[in-house]
């Protein structure tokens, strides 16, 4: 196993990329300037300032959204790139494309260190977003993980990985000096708490399938390259929290943030705990503080 910078990942064409969709983007890019024209226009002719608002919270919208449209446009835009040898995994979320350049971010595993993958698909069972006019609705959210169960000494993959997700989320360890606290204050602006992959357990390689082709693509390569592959489903009900130990609660939540739902953790935090937004938001940020630190081998 290897680490490697982005910029050192050797490419040809006969890789085999799984990517983000660049043409589902654009579909909705393309969608939504459609409606804020016909908004627009329709806004005019009926003098309506309703449809001028809702106008206008579109293009805030597109604004916005210009980040994700063109960063599928860009070289990083992969969360997995196959050859005849292995897998290189780019554990950096194409999103933070300007985060520094001189940090390993792929990690290269050949065919032979991976012992088993599993695609999980995943129900997910939350709180209904307007719990406060529906108090026991919920809504469903459904997404796809691969595992990949892994040999060798994985310590530096989970010190990389877990390294980059502190730098996602805005966890640097340390005092930083002025010309780091400055630099991280210019990084937040531009920052998305995006973790696209982690070390679920001390052997195991969590990848959030959000990309093309689907994951049963990717077994089937790893198949023919005799690593066993399966594929399971599971749910996970996070509406009904309150019947847990506190710890599992926190567990949680922590689950929630780091798959990016950070708004779905603090809104469950407010209900379980019946505090205002301020306190829930600073409990769930701090649930990857010092009172989790991460091991040499696992992220949590």
């Amino acid at each position: 196993m290897q680490l490697l910078r982005f910029a050192d990942v050797p490419t040809s064409k006969h890789d085999r990329v799984f990517r983000y969709s660049r043409g589902r983007v654009l579909v909705m890019a393309t969608s939504a300037i459609a409606v804020s024209i016909l908004l627009i226009a329709l806004g005019r002719q009926q003098h309506s300032p309703l449809l001028d608002y809702i106008a206008a919270v579109l293009v805030v919208g597109l604004i916005v959204m210009q980040t994700f449209v063109t960063a599928r446009f860009r070289p990083t835009n992969w969360l997995v790139r196959a050859n005849d040898d292995g897998l290189f995994v780019h554990f950096r979320s194409y999103l933070n494309y300007r985060f520094p350049a001189d940090r390993p971010t792929v990690a290269f595993i050949p065919y032979g260190a991976i012992r088993s993958a599993c695609a999980v698909r995943e129900r997910r069972e939350l709180p209904d977003p307007d719990s406060s006019r529906h108090p026991n609705s919920t809504t469903i959210q459904r997404s796809t993980t691969v595992h990949l169960d892994l040999t060798g000494d994985l310590d530096p993959l989970a010190r990389a990985v877990d390294d980059e997700a502190r730098l996602a989320l805005g966890e640097l360890a340390g005092t930083p000096c002025l010309a780091e606290a400055a630099e991280q204050r210019r990084r937040a602006r531009t920052r998305y708490r995006h973790v696209p992959v982690r070390l679920s357990s001390a052997r195991s390689l969590e990848l959030e399938w959000a990309v093309a082709p689907r994951a049963a693509t990717l077994l089937a390569l790893l198949s023919s390259h005799g690593v066993p592959t399966d594929t399971t489903e599971t749910t996970q009900d996070y509406a009904h929290l309150e019947t847990l130990g506190r710890d599992e609660q926190e567990q949680r939540l922590l689950e929630l943030v780091e798959r990016g739902d950070t708004i779905a953790a603090i809104r469950i935090a407010r209900q379980l705990y019946g505090w205002d937004l301020t306190r829930a938001k600073a409990f769930v940020e701090g649930l990857r503080g010092p009172r989790r630190p991460s091991t040499p081998n696992t992220l949590r």
